[in-house]
Protein backbone atom coordinates (compact mmCIF):
# COMPACT_ATOMS: atom_id res chain seq x y z
CA UNK A 1 0.00 0.00 0.00
CA UNK A 2 1.24 3.47 -0.89
CA UNK A 3 1.48 6.21 1.70
CA UNK A 4 0.06 9.73 1.32
CA UNK A 5 3.47 11.18 0.47
CA UNK A 6 3.66 9.03 -2.63
CA UNK A 7 0.41 10.54 -3.93
CA UNK A 8 1.64 14.05 -3.13
CA UNK A 9 4.81 13.38 -5.11
CA UNK A 10 2.73 11.91 -7.95
CA UNK A 11 0.68 15.11 -8.11
CA UNK A 12 3.84 17.24 -7.99
CA UNK A 13 5.27 15.27 -10.90
CA UNK A 14 2.10 15.87 -12.94
CA UNK A 15 1.79 19.58 -12.10
CA UNK A 16 5.56 20.18 -12.12
CA UNK A 17 5.55 20.15 -15.92
CA UNK A 18 3.55 23.41 -15.90
CA UNK A 19 4.05 24.95 -12.45
CA UNK A 20 6.64 25.51 -9.74
CA UNK A 21 5.74 23.04 -6.97
CA UNK A 22 6.94 22.69 -3.38
CA UNK A 23 5.88 19.86 -1.10
CA UNK A 24 5.42 20.35 2.63
CA UNK A 25 6.32 16.97 4.09
CA UNK A 26 4.73 15.71 7.28
CA UNK A 27 1.26 17.26 7.00
CA UNK A 28 2.31 20.34 8.96
CA UNK A 29 0.42 22.63 6.66
CA UNK A 30 -0.79 22.32 3.10
CA UNK A 31 0.59 19.37 1.11
CA UNK A 32 1.75 21.14 -2.06
CA UNK A 33 2.23 24.81 -2.92
CA UNK A 34 1.90 25.41 -6.66
CA UNK A 35 2.82 28.69 -8.37
CA UNK A 36 3.06 30.14 -11.85
CA UNK A 37 3.28 33.87 -12.44
CA UNK A 38 0.84 35.59 -10.10
CA UNK A 39 -1.16 32.42 -9.45
CA UNK A 40 -0.44 30.52 -6.23
CA UNK A 41 -2.47 27.57 -5.03
CA UNK A 42 -2.44 25.67 -1.77
CA UNK A 43 -3.26 22.08 -2.68
CA UNK A 44 -4.35 19.59 -0.06
CA UNK A 45 -4.11 15.98 -1.30
CA UNK A 46 -6.56 13.34 -0.14
CA UNK A 47 -7.28 9.77 -1.19
CA UNK A 48 -10.45 7.73 -1.13
CA UNK A 49 -11.69 4.31 -2.16
CA UNK A 50 -15.24 5.67 -2.25
CA UNK A 51 -16.86 8.02 -4.75
CA UNK A 52 -17.00 10.70 -2.00
CA UNK A 53 -14.32 12.15 0.27
CA UNK A 54 -15.76 13.50 3.53
CA UNK A 55 -14.15 15.82 6.04
CA UNK A 56 -15.65 14.56 9.27
CA UNK A 57 -12.85 13.85 11.76
CA UNK A 58 -11.77 16.49 14.26
CA UNK A 59 -8.22 16.68 12.87
CA UNK A 60 -9.50 17.10 9.31
CA UNK A 61 -11.97 19.80 10.38
CA UNK A 62 -9.20 21.71 12.14
CA UNK A 63 -7.00 21.36 9.05
CA UNK A 64 -9.87 22.61 6.83
CA UNK A 65 -10.32 25.70 9.04
CA UNK A 66 -6.56 26.36 9.06
CA UNK A 67 -6.40 26.10 5.26
CA UNK A 68 -9.31 28.56 4.89
CA UNK A 69 -7.58 30.97 7.28
CA UNK A 70 -4.20 30.76 5.49
CA UNK A 71 -5.71 31.02 2.01
CA UNK A 72 -7.55 34.18 2.98
CA UNK A 73 -4.63 35.66 4.92
CA UNK A 74 -2.10 35.12 2.11
CA UNK A 75 -4.53 35.53 -0.79
CA UNK A 76 -3.99 32.02 -2.14
CA UNK A 77 -6.33 29.74 -4.01
CA UNK A 78 -7.26 26.69 -1.95
CA UNK A 79 -7.64 23.44 -3.87
CA UNK A 80 -8.47 19.96 -2.61
CA UNK A 81 -7.08 17.28 -4.92
CA UNK A 82 -8.70 13.91 -4.30
CA UNK A 83 -7.07 10.81 -5.77
CA UNK A 84 -9.33 7.82 -6.17
CA UNK A 85 -7.74 4.47 -5.38
CA UNK A 86 -9.62 1.28 -5.94
CA UNK A 87 -11.79 -0.37 -8.48
CA UNK A 88 -14.65 1.41 -10.16
CA UNK A 89 -15.17 4.03 -12.85
CA UNK A 90 -13.06 6.56 -10.94
CA UNK A 91 -10.06 4.26 -10.61
CA UNK A 92 -6.64 5.91 -10.35
CA UNK A 93 -7.73 9.42 -11.24
CA UNK A 94 -7.34 12.85 -9.67
CA UNK A 95 -10.29 15.14 -9.01
CA UNK A 96 -9.91 18.83 -8.12
CA UNK A 97 -12.16 20.99 -5.96
CA UNK A 98 -11.54 24.74 -5.84
CA UNK A 99 -12.69 26.16 -2.52
CA UNK A 100 -14.34 29.57 -2.49
CA UNK A 101 -13.36 31.35 0.69
CA UNK A 102 -15.98 32.70 3.11
CA UNK A 103 -16.87 36.33 2.36
CA UNK A 104 -14.81 36.25 -0.85
CA UNK A 105 -16.01 39.22 -2.95
CA UNK A 106 -14.69 37.57 -6.13
CA UNK A 107 -15.44 33.84 -5.97
CA UNK A 108 -13.03 31.83 -8.09
CA UNK A 109 -15.54 29.42 -9.57
CA UNK A 110 -18.83 27.75 -8.99
CA UNK A 111 -18.73 25.65 -5.86
CA UNK A 112 -18.18 22.05 -6.90
CA UNK A 113 -18.33 20.45 -3.47
CA UNK A 114 -21.22 19.79 -1.10
CA UNK A 115 -21.84 20.09 2.61
CA UNK A 116 -23.11 17.23 4.77
CA UNK A 117 -26.11 17.55 7.10
CA UNK A 118 -23.77 18.50 9.94
CA UNK A 119 -22.09 21.22 7.86
CA UNK A 120 -18.89 19.37 6.94
CA UNK A 121 -17.43 19.60 3.43
CA UNK A 122 -17.72 16.54 1.23
CA UNK A 123 -16.23 16.12 -2.20
CA UNK A 124 -18.21 13.98 -4.64
CA UNK A 125 -15.83 12.77 -7.34
CA UNK A 126 -18.56 13.11 -9.95
CA UNK A 127 -18.52 16.88 -9.31
CA UNK A 128 -14.73 17.23 -9.30
CA UNK A 129 -12.76 18.72 -12.15
CA UNK A 130 -10.56 16.15 -13.83
CA UNK A 131 -6.92 16.99 -14.50
CA UNK A 132 -7.50 18.33 -18.02
CA UNK A 133 -10.39 20.59 -16.98
CA UNK A 134 -8.48 21.83 -13.91
CA UNK A 135 -5.38 22.70 -15.96
CA UNK A 136 -7.52 24.49 -18.57
CA UNK A 137 -9.08 26.63 -15.86
CA UNK A 138 -5.91 27.61 -14.03
CA UNK A 139 -4.01 28.26 -17.26
CA UNK A 140 -6.72 30.73 -18.34
CA UNK A 141 -6.71 32.72 -15.12
CA UNK A 142 -5.71 36.33 -14.80
CA UNK A 143 -4.88 38.65 -11.92
CA UNK A 144 -7.37 41.32 -10.90
CA UNK A 145 -6.35 44.08 -8.50
CA UNK A 146 -9.15 44.47 -5.99
CA UNK A 147 -8.18 47.53 -3.98
CA UNK A 148 -5.94 50.59 -3.85
CA UNK A 149 -3.11 48.67 -2.19
CA UNK A 150 -2.83 46.58 -5.36
CA UNK A 151 -3.79 43.39 -3.57
CA UNK A 152 -4.06 40.78 -6.29
CA UNK A 153 -6.91 38.34 -6.51
CA UNK A 154 -6.82 35.56 -9.04
CA UNK A 155 -9.99 35.49 -11.10
CA UNK A 156 -10.77 32.55 -13.31
CA UNK A 157 -12.74 34.07 -16.16
CA UNK A 158 -13.76 31.13 -18.25
CA UNK A 159 -16.87 29.16 -17.36
CA UNK A 160 -16.40 25.80 -15.72
CA UNK A 161 -16.04 23.36 -18.62
CA UNK A 162 -17.66 19.99 -18.75
CA UNK A 163 -15.14 17.31 -17.89
CA UNK A 164 -13.73 16.15 -21.21
CA UNK A 165 -13.44 12.44 -21.74
CA UNK A 166 -9.81 11.37 -21.50
CA UNK A 167 -8.95 7.97 -22.92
Amino acid sequence: MRNAGMYERELMEILGERFFCVRSAGSHNVDVLVCKGNLCMMIECKTTKSDVYRINHTKEKMQWEQHLFNAKKYNLMLVYAVRHIGSNGFQNKWFFFIVNLPDDPVPHLRINYDTSKDGNPMFKLSKGYNLVAFLMMVNHSRVVYTDSTQTATVKLEIPAPANPVVK
